[in-house]
């Protein structure tokens, strides 16, 4: 069993590490002008899904983000236009 320190240790490591992999998303995404929080969403969903033995809905999860999106982006080129 860790003590608190050790806890603690472990906590700032991994909070940095999601500091890291949170910048590097961010750069790939302006890279290649892809929704930083669609990418998010999508992680999260793979991410809830982990575990489980039926993945029931997920393309449909996955299918629903990526419209919804698209759809987002569409409007924005509208309005600009």
């Amino acid at each position: 069993m860790l003590n608190n320190f050790e806890n603690t240790k472990q906590l700032k490591h991994r909070e940095s590490n999601n500091t890291k992999e949170s910048e590097l998303l961010k750069s790939v995404c302006k890279a290649y002008d892809i929704n930083l929080d669609a990418v998010k969403t999508l992680v999260n969903v793979e991410r809830s899904m982990i575990g489980k033995k039926r993945r029931r809905g997920l393309q449909n999860q996955i299918d629903s983000i990526i419209q919804s999106t698209i759809m987002s982006k569409e409007k924005e080129t509208d309005n600009v236009n």
